[in-house]
């Protein structure tokens, strides 16, 4: 795996299959590979491939062809040569099996899986701010997240905004708290 992403090409799109179908266009129509997929909110599915400038623009145009054609398009971007904190910010949002799924996509180009992310204790991940939540059944403040994993407001906001997305925080005047306490 690269040190650092050339370019990146996103799709983003409603349902599962729409996304197993576009990964595929992606993937067969250029030289990308899968770098991961985001699911942020339940029904949008983002593909997000890594590969040079051109070779991403065309795979978002195949991917976003499909889609159209399926009625399951809602966003598209080209990124080339993404700041750092792009690709920090990728993968911290990285799902667990981060390819898992997409495999099973046939392909003359094969998907590499993404290597796993390891975490320390000072690493926001979505995971660590759920298990630092659910040390306190009263909730934290960003201020505590923050201290506690030596980030930025705006990382702690985005993942926290993540979270109560998937409903699995929710936020009380200045804390937040795990919605289920059960973990």
């Amino acid at each position: 795996m690269n040190t650092h992403i050339t370019s990146i090409g996103l799709v983003e799109v409603k349902g599962f299959i729409s996304a197993v179908e576009v990964a595929d266009a992606m993937i067969k129509s250029s030289e990308v590979r899968i770098y991961t997929y985001l699911k942020l909110n339940p029904g949008l599915i983002t593909i997000v491939v890594e590969g040079d400038l051109g070779a991403c623009e065309s795979a978002v145009d195949a991917g976003a062809r499909v889609a159209t054609n399926r009625g399951t398009l809602v966003s598209v971007l080209v990124k080339g040569k993404p700041d750092a904190a792009i690709e920090s910010l990728l993968r911290k949002m990285l799902p667990v099996s981060a390819v898992a799924h997409v495999k099973s996509v046939r392909s003359t180009v094969p998907v590499v899986p993404v290597a796993p992310v390891l975490v320390t204790e000072n690493d926001l991940t979505m995971q660590s701010c759920l298990n630092f939540l659910a040390a306190e059944p009263n909730g934290k403040s960003v201020a505590e997240i923050k201290k506690q994993f030596k980030a930025s407001t705006s990382d702690v906001y985005a993942i926290l905004k993540m979270l109560e997305h998937d409903c699995k925080v929710e936020r009380d005047k200045r804390r937040y708290r795990l919605l289920i306490q059960s973990h």
